[in-house]
């Protein structure tokens, strides 16, 4: 059958007799980047009897049989639009993960190209063990489980350690590359001081269909769920986002003037303070609200912006 199986991937016949290393192999069948590797050197022409042309055909509906739904150790199995659906990377940075994970090994029952899609796939779809055995056609749930052990260690072991973490990355391109300009003006002393910021902000995301994690990941009062990254932290998600994902900040050289102005600013009187306090001396006189009595500017989001120095909970409450 792997003769068959060469000739409809590369539309080459190995000749009868032929044998490859154990390297090239996996589930007893050729790896995919052995099939890549194959190339056509010369046209021959192929004669066969019927006996064997009737079990080149058996052989070609017996592949078509086995097929997999989920065939990560084809590359061309999806495009990338299809790798990101699934696993949440493209082809190329997939390509780039398995490739970086030394201490797993093709076993019988999976490829380590497969054992990482299924970690992947758990992650981004959130998908029981057992449905996951069915679309990458594994035994049962306690194999799912099992690969998913050995992946979460070798990522762990393996590549967490060079995106993720004091030791990944220096001082210099910490300040270089990722530092911005607000974070220095306003929070340094010295042009080359590090700055780091431990914000317990709230990020948002999709609605798991764990019935667990939805709960405890729902805001009763942003009506949404959400986790906090002081809180709760995945240091594999965290790697593959460093590693994968652009920066959050395009252009850490802009909003220098912004930074400024906020300096400008704190510097300044407070106005309103000063005028709320006489308010709350005097004694008050209260009357019928009348819409021609509201003198507050009408203002456009690049005033409230410039008057909040940001962009945080402005769309909340334009109406």
């Amino acid at each position: 059958m792997q003769r068959t199986t060469i000739f409809l991937k590369c539309g080459v016949l190995a000749v009868p007799g032929s044998r490859c290393c154990r390297d090239h192999l996996c589930n007893d069948g050729v790896t995919f980047k052995s099939l890549s590797s194959i190339r056509i050197s010369k046209a021959d022409q192929w004669k066969i009897d019927s006996n064997e042309f009737q079990m080149f055909v058996e052989d070609v509906r017996a592949i078509l049989f086995k097929q997999k739904t989920f065939d990560f150790d084809d590359e061309t199995c999806f495009n990338d639009e299809g790798f990101q659906s699934i696993v949440g990377l493209t082809k190329e940075q997939f390509n780039q993960l398995a490739a970086t994970l030394p201490s797993m090994r093709n076993s019988s029952t999976r490829s380590v190209r497969v054992a990482v899609a299924v970690f992947l796939a758990k992650l981004r779809l959130g998908l029981s063990n057992r449905v996951l055995a069915i679309l990458f056609h594994l035994d049962n749930k306690r194999v799912v489980s099992h690969i998913i052990s050995q992946v979460r260690k070798a990522l762990i072991n393996d590549f967490v350690p060079y995106h993720l973490g004091l030791q990944h990355i220096s001082r210099e391109i910490a300040i270089e590359e990722h530092q911005t300009n607000i974070a220095s003006i306003l929070h340094s002393n010295k042009p080359d001081q590090l700055i780091v910021i431990a914000d317990t902000t709230y990020i948002f995301v999709q609605k798991s269909s764990n019935n667990q994690v939805q709960r405890k990941s729902y805001s009763m009062h942003k009506h949404r769920n959400l986790v906090k990254p002081m809180i709760l932290t995945t240091t594999i998600i965290c790697a593959l986002i460093n590693a994968f994902r652009p920066r959050p900040v395009s252009d850490i050289q802009a909003g220098s003037e912004v930074a400024y102005y906020m300096l400008e600013k704190f510097n300044q009187q407070n106005n309103i303070q000063l005028r709320l306090s006489e308010i709350a001396k005097e004694r008050s006189g209260w009357k019928t609200y009348d819409a021609s009595m509201c003198l507050f500017p009408e203002l456009s989001q690049d005033d409230v912006r410039t008057l909040c120095c940001g962009m945080k909970m402005i769309q909340l409450f334009i109406l």
